[in-house]
């Protein structure tokens, strides 16, 4: 029960009916645990999300979430001349 979880790039990863149910899990547990918080990064839209994932999962992630959207150039373009 780590204080911080950090769910990177959701999405990317092969989906299948085991990972969603497993994620499920995940979420629902974090969200019952009092003073947990898990961070997820994706570059899908919510659509897309709960395409993948469905409905419930997604609301899952979301409730008592915080939405940060980022935009801009992707890092790739700043290996090169960071600056």
């Amino acid at each position: 029960d780590a204080e911080l979880l950090v769910l990177d790039d959701l999405g990317q990863e092969h989906v299948t009916d085991w990972s969603r149910e497993q994620l499920y899990v995940v979420a629902d547990q974090r969200l019952a645990s009092d003073g947990c918080r898990t961070i997820v990064t994706t570059n899908f839209s919510y659509r897309k999300l709960v395409d993948l994932y469905g409905d419930p999962l997604v609301e899952r992630l979301l409730e008592d979430a915080v939405v940060a959207l980022v935009e801009g150039e992707k890092l790739a373009v700043f290996a090169t001349d960071p600056f």
